[in-house]
């Protein structure tokens, strides 16, 4: 995890926003606490979320499942 707050606290120094997005209950666990870390960390940030459903086909291709997702958008001020 210390490695893509890094990369987004870098990737912000560069851009104006960057996307962050996790699916699964463990992932979107990690994305909240990387947010807020990183919000910690820099502060003055805007912040907007989504949540995203996403269709997966299984490996014998025949049924279908959909995994919930959350995407964050961080800006600058």
């Amino acid at each position: 995890m210390r490695k893509q707050i890094g990369f987004a606290i870098s990737a912000l120094g560069r851009k104006h926003q960057v996307i962050l997005k996790g699916f699964g209950a463990y992932e979107v666990t990690r994305l909240i606490q990387m947010v807020e870390i990183i919000k910690t960390r820099l502060g003055m940030l805007h912040q907007l979320n989504k949540v995203i459903v996403k269709s997966v086909k299984s490996s014998d291709g025949e049924s279908e499942r959909q995994i919930t997702g959350c995407q964050v958008i961080l800006s600058k001020g």
